[in-house]
C-alpha cells in the first residue's frame, strides 16, 4: 500500500455512523493535516462482533453503514476520496474482498 496511515478500531465504520467516532475523525484530521492524506479505505467484515457476529451480518447494512460514514467523512473533507470495502469472511474461514 506504499505511504500510508493505519488505523484499525474495532466496529469502526459502525461507531463513526453511531456519532461516536471522534478517535477515528482525529487520526483522519491528523493524517490530512500532517501527511496530505487524500484516501481512506473503509473496511468491514462480515464477521463482525459489533454488527452481531458472522450468523447476524448483513451485507446490506455493512454497505448502508459505509455509505453513510463515506458521506460524513467527504461532507468534512471533500479532497478525499473515500474507498469501501466489504472484506467477506466465509465459513472456512475464507476471505474475499468486494468494493461496494
Amino acid at each position: 500500500m506504499g505511504d500510508c496511515d493505519i488505523v484499525a478500531v474495532a466496529g469502526a465504520a459502525k461507531d463513526l455512523d453511531e456519532g461516536n467516532g471522534d478517535y477515528l475523525l482525529k487520526q483522519i484530521d491528523i493524517s490530512y493535516r500532517l501527511h496530505n492524506m487524500r484516501q481512506v479505505i473503509l473496511m468491514n467484515h462480515t464477521d463482525c462482533g459489533a454488527y452481531g457476529g458472522r450468523m447476524e451480518n448483513d451485507e446490506q447494512k455493512h454497505q448502508a453503514v459505509m455509505a453513510r460514514v463515506a458521506d460524513l467523512i467527504t461532507a468534512k473533507y471533500p479532497e478525499i476520496a473515500v474507498k469501501k470495502v466489504l472484506v467477506k469472511v466465509g465459513e472456512d474461514g475464507g476471505v474475499s474482498l468486494a468494493e461496494v
